[in-house]
């Protein structure tokens, strides 16, 4: 008997899950489009049930009107908070998390709500933006009775208790935050100097191979100098030489005598 009522209850936590998940992607969606469209379908949501009116919104007329209440009506932008919180019950229940922490969430997610819509209210004054007619009547009565500076400190407090609780941001987190930063900002010069030697040395290297280089380049034209020099020492000698070959010759062609091989010659007698 238990293991049936355990089995409906997780069938009955499933159901529930999945209806809060599809009922946050509907707000979420809706609220969305509304935001890009709300002037065309602002106009068009009191002919709900009217085919020849149309309208913008992704999820045609159900979308923009449930988009008008919330967003217009009530909390302005204040409202996309209602969908989170639909989808995180769902995260919940759906994989049977501790409902205390979920109350714990939801608590910080409507007080995030509310500095929303005063934030939203505030900001119209300078910037248009959608503060639902709810946000617009908060905002008033706070500007009534403790004015713009009221509402800025109320802000302010509100942000910094929900920084504290929530993510632990106290004024040693800070302190420390602003130490780590003074910390970079002094090791920078000592990273900028080390850059500077390393390029220095770089070109100190640069500049040793440049003259080795150019030590290698002189030698071989020394050596291609001598090179020609010896070849032109060598054509000299061999022109020397042969000079002298033609002039030894010459001598011997002086002191050759024609008349020296024409000793025995004979004239042809005549008969």
């Amino acid at each position: 008997m238990s293991s049936n009522r355990s089995a409906s209850l997780n069938k009955f936590k499933v159901v529930l899950g999945y209806i809060l998940l599809f009922i946050s992607i509907i707000l979420l969606s809706s609220f969305i489009s509304y935001m890009f469209n709300w002037k065309v379908d602002q106009s068009n949501v009191n002919s709900l049930f009217d085919r020849d009116v149309q309208v913008e919104n992704i999820l045609g007329k159900v979308g923009a009107s449930i988009s008008h209440f919330f967003i217009f009506k009530l909390f302005g932008i204040g409202s996309f908070v209602i969908p989170i919180i639909l989808f995180i019950s769902s995260y919940f229940v759906l994989f049977n998390k501790k409902i205390s922490q979920l109350i714990k969430n939801v608590n910080w997610l409507l007080v995030l709500m509310i500095w929303t819509i005063i934030f939203s209210g505030y900001i119209s004054n300078y910037y248009p933006i959608q503060t639902g007619i709810k946000g617009f009547e908060l905002n008033s009565f706070l500007k009534a009775y403790i004015g713009d500076t009221g509402i800025i400190i109320i802000l302010s407090f509100i942000l910094l208790i929900s920084a504290a609780i929530v993510w632990n941001l106290t004024p040693d987190s800070f302190l420390y935050l602003f130490k780590n930063t003074n910390n970079s900002k002094a090791d920078k010069p000592d990273s900028n100097n080390e850059l500077n030697e390393s390029l220095s040395i770089e070109s100190e290297t640069e500049a040793t191979d440049y003259e080795e280089d150019k030590v290698k380049i002189e030698s071989n034209d020394s050596s291609i100098d001598s090179y020609d020099i010896s070849m032109e020492v060598e054509e000299i000698n061999f022109e020397e030489k042969s000079t002298e070959k033609i002039s030894v010759d010459r001598e011997k062609l002086k002191k050759f005598a024609p008349t020296l091989d024409l000793r025995n010659l004979k004239n042809p007698g005549t008969e």
